[in-house]
């Protein structure tokens, strides 16, 4: 039986890296015994076989850094940029291959997995004051990271984390392990922003009965995608497809982009214009053409209008494949958070003008939201806030009384109601469109705003966005103004 898979990852590879007065080895001239199996190797090895992500990864480059205190300040290895990059596994018949008592599997027929990591001598002399924190002399740490993908769409990453932290032995070119533990977690890596996890403390105790690494160390490892290094367009997902599929570019630089598909004499342009270094993608709607191969062409020129770069993939429409799902790109539940909190606030010129004093057109909002994502575009909820207008007062109000404060009535009550947004792209940097409706027993309102977002950590995002509030009571009165705010979503 034959089983081609696609190994999605390459990433890990781990963190090769330097300090200064520090040194790391690279373990990729070892070879590694762990005795009667290698753990991390299994593990990657399995995830690959079961990962949904079926597609090549664009040219993206990766980050990964491993940090540890034990007194005073951190100190950290650096390695990168890593390459990910895709490669598929061997075909053989894996029925003729067996492994020790082990009946053969899909896995037996895997190639090469890349992978890689690191040798430090871990704590440094003068890092701390206890000297039995030195890691005794024969002794070397080492660390292997590799990342699985499960899915890659508008510069959003997910994935599954491999780590093993081991403590070894170098005798020429092999390295003896002693102790290791494996661990993974899934994680989500949003453009530039890097992502950093916290290492749980284990049992790294050594044959004679001492302990290579002190109970105190605090270990950190933090993983940042890196702008694309070359051009790239690996293909369709899925792959083929039935009706729709994914198309993902990278671009290394700013250039002049176009993304179509060749139809017979015809071309279907599906992007183009300028496009900053990143990775981008968009869906094409087949529905229309018949079942049978398509040419997808991807064209980068300068700004004089060199080629740069040009490229064909072969993408495949099969009325028994699969259609592009977002919700079924990756093999975890809830893949991306599904609730926001968000806090609001807001300042706006009101008109008609009346003839207040100074700044008695203006109005503060103070507004707390809490929704819910149906999906990466559409979000729904109920909103809570506090407001403010002022109108001409009514033919039973007595001027007089109130002429000091500029003949105007001013209300300030608090409102509940329904808002609806919509954010049509995913990034760092998202334009947004928000519809809002409040009612309390002074006023009703109507919000409408469009803005930008932008995330400034993982799930965390600030906003702002030219706004227009229209209050209702005796008179209608408009507000012009700006909201901003910051959003959390989980």
């Amino acid at each position: 039986m034959r089983k081609h898979v696609f190994t999605s990852l390459a990433a890990g590879i781990v963190l090769l890296l330097s300090l200064t007065g520090l040194q790391a080895q690279d373990i990729a001239a070892y070879a590694v015994n762990t005795g009667e199996e290698d753990i991390f190797a299994r593990e990657v090895m399995a995830a690959l076989g079961t990962s949904t992500m079926s597609e090549a990864l664009p040219g993206l480059g990766c980050t990964v850094e491993y940090i540890r205190r034990l007194e005073g300040e951190d100190i950290v290895y650096r390695r990168g940029p890593i390459d990910m990059h895709i490669a598929s596994r061997s075909e053989e018949d894996i029925s003729q291959r067996h492994s020790g008592t082990r009946p053969a599997s899909p896995f037996d027929a895997a190639g090469e997995v890349l992978h890689g990591g690191l040798l430090v001598d871990l704590p440094r002399p003068g890092e701390s004051s206890d000297l039995n924190t030195i890691l005794p002399e024969g002794y070397r740490y080492m660390l292997r990271v590799a990342l699985i993908p499960q899915s890659y769409d508008n510069q959003i990453l997910k994935a599954t984390v491999f780590l093993e932290r081991a403590v070894v032995s170098e005798s020429g070119d092999e390295l003896d392990v002693y102790r290791s533990e494996v661990f993974s977690r899934p994680i989500e890596l949003v453009g530039n922003l890097p992502l950093k996890f916290d290492l749980p403390g284990w049992d790294s105790s050594l044959p004679d009965g001492g302990q290579a690494v002190p109970s105190s160390l605090h270990e950190g490892v933090l993983i940042t995608l890196e702008t694309p290094h070359q051009y790239s367009l690996p293909g369709s997902s899925p792959h083929p497809f039935k009706n729709k599929a994914l198309l993902t570019y990278a671009v290394p630089r700013s250039s002049e982009v176009r993304l179509s598909i060749r139809i017979g004499s015809e071309e279907r342009i599906l992007a183009e214009g300028m496009r900053n270094a990143g990775t981008y993608s968009v869906v094409w709607d087949a529905e229309d053409l018949p079942d049978e191969e398509y040419t997808a062409v991807l064209t980068a020129r300068d700004s004089d209008g060199n080629t740069m770069f040009s490229t064909e993939r072969t993408v495949i429409k099969q009325a028994t494949a699969e259609d592009f799902d977002p919700g079924r790109l990756t093999t975890y539940r809830g893949s991306y958070p599904r609730f926001v909190i968000s806090v609001e606030s807001g300042a706006a010129y009101q008109l008609p003008r009346d003839n207040v004093k100074s700044l008695r057109n203006m109005f503060t909002h103070v507004v707390l939201r809490l929704g819910y994502r149906f999906s990466d575009a559409w979000e729904a909820g109920v909103m809570a806030g506090q407001d403010a207008f002022h109108e001409y007062p009514g033919s039973n109000v007595d001027i007089a009384k109130i002429g000091n404060y500029g003949g105007v009535v001013g209300y300030t009550y608090g409102y509940v109601g329904p808002y609806l947004r919509w954010t049509p792209a995913i990034g760092q940097l998202r334009p947004f469109l928000q519809a809002s409706a409040g009612w309390s027993d002074t006023a009703m309102l109507t919000e409408f705003s469009a803005g930008l977002a932008a995330n400034i950590m993982r799930n965390i995002e600030v906003f702002a966005a030219p706004a227009l509030v229209l209050h209702w009571k005796t008179e209608r009165s408009t507000k012009i103004g700006v909201h901003y705010g910051a959003r959390v979503r989980f």
